[in-house]
């Protein structure tokens, strides 16, 4: 039996038949998805001689988790979201328990997420690196073309997540008549004291306030 139907028999104990069909139908399909493949792997893994559900045996189902399958203790809560509702409404199971939050706690030890590593550079260097003439020759030149993508990458990279720390300013392709935002001035990591530089683009030739 797969997770929604076994939550929507497990709702069928409590309420009728209509009522447990909304309620079994309260997620999204690709939430549904994403919980019934934990939920297989969940039966998978389940011995044979298992014949009651009890907190010790989802204790080492997510044990088995962590030490065998090598999944990250964001990925193994995750599963214990999708077991959570069926195994409460069916056996009593209370996943919010004092034993599911130390285990969660020791996997975390064990197994801590890697670092954000945050980059720490100016971009006012990087602009004025790329006003030098050996950037801007008439000619194409591979200088030119690393600045160009170094200016597209920064541009791509301009989302509110990772603009906060920064001051934006505008960059001007003027022979398209188009302009967009784009980061520039500040340490990405913070407020420093230097001024931001406007930046003016055109036909591949930076210009700054300088």
């Amino acid at each position: 039996m797969d997770r929604l139907q076994f939550l929507r028999t497990s709702l069928s104990n409590q309420h009728d038949e209509d009522i447990a069909s909304h309620l079994s139908s309260a997620y999204r399909a690709s939430t549904t998805r994403q919980a019934q493949s934990n939920w297989k792997v969940f039966q998978h893994w389940l011995p044979a001689d298992i014949s009651d559900i009890t907190e010790d045996v989802i204790l080492r189902f997510l044990i088995y988790l962590d030490e065998v399958k090598k999944l990250s203790p964001h990925t193994i809560m995750n599963y214990r979201n999708a077991l959570a509702l069926p195994l409460q409404l069916s056996f009593g199971i209370n996943m919010p328990h004092r034993s599911f939050s130390l285990l969660a706690r020791s996997q975390f030890l064990r197994r801590p997420p890697p670092a954000k590593k945050v980059p720490t550079w100016y971009i006012d260097s990087a602009l004025v690196t790329f006003s030098r003439p050996e950037f801007n020759p008439p000619e194409a030149s591979t200088e030119k073309l690393l600045k160009a993508l170094f200016l597209t990458a920064l541009a791509t990279a301009n989302r509110q997540q990772t603009s906060n720390p920064t001051r934006l300013k505008i960059i001007s392709f003027q022979k398209l008549e188009y302009q967009s935002p784009i980061c520039t001035g500040h340490h990405l990591s913070g407020a420093t004291n230097h001024s931001p530089l406007p930046v003016l683009v055109q036909a591949g030739v930076i210009y700054t306030n300088l």
